[in-house]
């Protein structure tokens, strides 16, 4: 009774702690500004609505002329959470949907964690450090990603599920089989015997859940790591694959609806096939790896706590893997330890065991090297080998694996804990190397790298006085006032070197009764990054609002009610004014059409036609817009555009100058008082006097010939690419097609 409920206090403790630390998500989500607001959050609004209605989201035919929503695996339609949009207000849902993801990624470390044999401390030190370290916390802002990846350490438990562990403390380890269910509460069990039959009743759920969270390459990715991690620890290796073969089919069948329907979208993406410069995009830069040690001293994208803009390689939500400092030493230090002793075997004296806790330790040492090549991408010429192989040569952003990466070091560093705590050998060596290294390497080291850091730049300086070339995104003006010591991103780390030494010899002194002074230590550490990751500050500017705009009102207003139109929003960063402008998909929310698009579906018609990108800017905006007619074909009326802006001056030009029929019918002003205002324009060919368009036309490339499909739902209704639900049977339905070749002009 006892253990269960220190076990339940623990796990509420996992729940609750994001919750606190990320308390701003409860009034603001969409903070980060970014994929959320653009992305993630319209596609979930969109499928609560349908949801709500009793329909199925299969299309949206207010981007592009037609984009596929059920196809689309990011919108998560059959994924639990994707529910609450339905009864739930968009903010509310979004916000429960993010503290679930670490929800779910807590418990599953825990469970992880205590499975291979570690005191609940240890547990619970390294479940903190692996839901709030970098890759969750920057990660929020792809909710698809962080619901997927918070079943990666579900899997890697499900995985020890079939393993034979000798876990434990037990001079006869290795040598006698007792019952199932050893714990460490019981000092005299040694052996878990494989659960198949368990395994694999977790591993359907688990695995179907992987998939329908809709983040598939974060999956392909995880997928990788458990590969491997089965072949390290899963023995025996036979009977292991049988049963996860078996849950494998099982998976298959449950989430084919979803693979099915995404397989069939993907056959006419352009995300198909990327070239290698897109595939690598995202690469993890070497220079990166400081920010283990300072996680915002390339500043930040909003200015809160860290003032400073954004001056590093891409931007923080891709490169950040901070885990706290005393996580990094411990797990660097536990390592170490362990491999110094591995080379040592010979000389420990027969019938003495060797720790349990070396073979997990070992297989994650090596992991930690393997994701870390990885992640270094085009950086590393072997990168080109896993671009030709088939399905990794089109998953993007190898600096996302940093999830393996996060999870090795909290596993690593839990090992550490848990040796300290109960005394295992080689706790006394251990201890000694992380006190050393709290008290002098690690400070030693960051003073080096900033001297370096600073150095650096001076001497870069001569070469590029100006800015510094891709990847970077500052000059050597924006280091040296990154690396001054009244920097928040310089002293605030340095004020957590000096709290960990003295919280770490205090911990030493008794590990294993003072050990809630590390929980506390590691928890300010990560409070002091996980609160200002991608968040204004209250008293600073922000994101626009996508459920704000005044273009949208205007044009409920004055548009004609009894003509269908589409809009145009021209924008320089995708990620600007979203709502104002009614970029994708913000449109979306606004109920607006838009001829634009946002997403990795984008057919290769829409490319080439009328040239947008997956990011809704365009590559040929200005020849397009000298096409008023063919952009009248596609029933565009209204062009958006920032006062004063290229776009703005364009399109004056083109009216004056080209004799181009654009004329400005608006100038609004803007939700924020520092930005300009936003001029409507409308393109007089759209106004066809015989005819007016009073239903969506279909643009003819978005419609193609799909491989049926199978789904279960109730009643007929319209279905993405052209398909048409049709029903048999009262609950099972074919997908069959319904549509007729048309040209890439519009069909309507």
């Amino acid at each position: 009774m006892k253990n269960g409920i220190q076990t339940g206090l623990w796990i509420l403790m996992l729940i609750a702690l994001p919750m606190v630390l990320l308390a701003g998500l409860w009034r603001e989500p969409l903070s980060a500004g970014e994929d959320d607001i653009l992305y993630y959050y319209p596609l979930r609004v969109q499928a609560g609505e349908a949801l709500s209605r009793g329909d199925w989201p299969m299309t949206d035919s207010l981007t592009a002329g037609g984009m596929a929503v059920l196809g689309d695996p990011q919108s998560a339609v059959l994924f639990p959470t994707t529910w609450l949009f339905a009864v739930l207000s968009g903010r509310l849902a979004y916000s429960l949907s993010i503290f679930v993801a670490f929800a779910t990624a807590g418990v599953g470390m825990w469970l992880y964690l205590r499975r291979v044999g570690l005191s609940r401390p240890a547990a619970g030190f390294g479940s903190i450090a692996f839901i709030l370290g970098g890759f969750f916390v920057a990660h929020r802002v792809h909710l698809s990603m962080i619901q997927t990846a918070a079943f990666f350490p579900w899997g890697l438990w499900c995985f020890e599920l079939l393993r034979k562990n000798c876990g434990l403390r037990n001079a006869e380890c290795g040598l006698k089989d007792i019952h199932d269910g050893a714990s460490l509460d019981n000092p005299h069990s040694a052996i878990r015997k494989p659960q198949f039959f368990q395994a694999f009743l977790a591993m359907v759920p688990v695995f179907s859940l992987t998939v329908l969270a809709g983040h598939w390459p974060a999956m392909i990715q995880m997928s990788l790591v458990w590969g491997a991690y089965f072949l390290f620890r899963v023995r025996p290796l036979g009977w292991g694959l049988l049963t996860t073969a078996l849950a494998g089919v099982l998976v298959v069948g449950i989430t084919a609806p979803q693979w099915s329907a995404t397989l069939d979208v993907m056959r006419q993406a352009t995300r198909a096939k990327i070239p290698y410069a897109v595939a690598g995009e995202n690469s993890y830069f070497p220079v990166s790896a400081m920010l283990w040690l300072f996680p915002f001293l390339f500043g930040s994208r909003w200015p809160n706590l860290y003032p400073q803009k954004w001056w590093g390689p891409w931007h923080l939500c891709e490169t950040l893997g901070y885990v706290g400092l005393i996580t990094l030493v411990l797990a660097i230090a536990t390592a170490w330890r362990f491999q110094r002793r591995a080379k040592n075997q010979s000389a420990i004296p027969m019938g003495q065991v060797r720790n349990p806790q070396s073979a997990i330790t070992r297989t994650w040492s090596w992991l930690c090297v393997g994701t870390f090549v990885f992640m270094l991408g085009y950086y590393v010429p072997t990168y080109w080998l896993i671009y030709k192989l088939p399905v990794l040569g089109i998953v993007r952003c190898p600096s996302r694996m940093i999830l393996a990466l996060g999870c090795g070091l909290a596993t690593l560093a839990a090992v550490g804990v848990h040796l300290l705590i109960t005394g295992e050998e080689p706790a006394r060596e251990l201890g000694l190397s992380v006190r050393r290294a709290c008290r002098r390497r690690l400070p030693i080291v960051m003073i080096a790298l900033l001297i370096g850091l600073a150095v650096s730049a001076i001497l870069l300086g001569w070469i590029w006085p100006d800015a510094y070339p891709w990847p970077m995104n500052g000059s050597w003006r924006d280091v040296i006032r990154a690396v001054l010591p009244y920097s928040p991103a310089v002293w605030i780390p340095l004020v957590l070197v000096v709290l960990t030494s003295t919280s770490v010899w205090y911990w030493l002194r008794n590990p294993a009764r003072n050990w809630p002074m590390l929980i506390a230590l590691l928890v300010v550490d990560l409070a002091t990054v996980a609160p200002f990751v991608d968040a204004p500050s209250s008293r600073g500017p922000g994101p626009s609002d996508p459920e704000i705009s005044p273009a949208a009102d205007w044009l409920r207003k004055h548009a004609p009610n009894d003509e269908f139109y589409r809009v145009w929003g021209l924008g320089d960063p995708y990620g600007r004014r979203q709502a104002e402008l009614l970029l994708p998909r913000t449109n979306v929310i606004q109920k607006i059409p838009s001829i634009s698009t946002y997403g990795p579906f984008q057919t290769a018609g829409h490319v080439e036609v009328l040239g947008f990108k997956i990011y809704g800017t365009n590559s040929d905006w200005r020849g397009l817009l000298r096409r008023p007619d063919q952009l009248a074909d596609y029933h565009v009326r209204y062009i958006l555009a920032e006062a004063e802006s290229q776009y703005d001056q364009y399109l004056r030009e083109a009216e004056s100058n080209l004799k181009l029929p654009y004329s400005p019918v608006a100038s609004l002003p803007a939700v924020y008082p520092d930005d300009p205002d936003i001029r409507i324009y409308e393109n007089v060919y759209q106004i066809p006097a015989s005819a007016p368009a009073k239903t969506p036309p279909q643009i003819g490339f978005t419609a193609g010939a799909h491989r049926p499909g199978w789904w279960l739902a109730r009643g007929t209704l319209p279905a993405a690419g052209g398909y048409v639900l049709a029903l048999t049977g009262g609950i099972v339905v074919r997908l069959r097609r319904n549509f007729r070749k048309t040209s890439r002009r519009a069909a309507g």
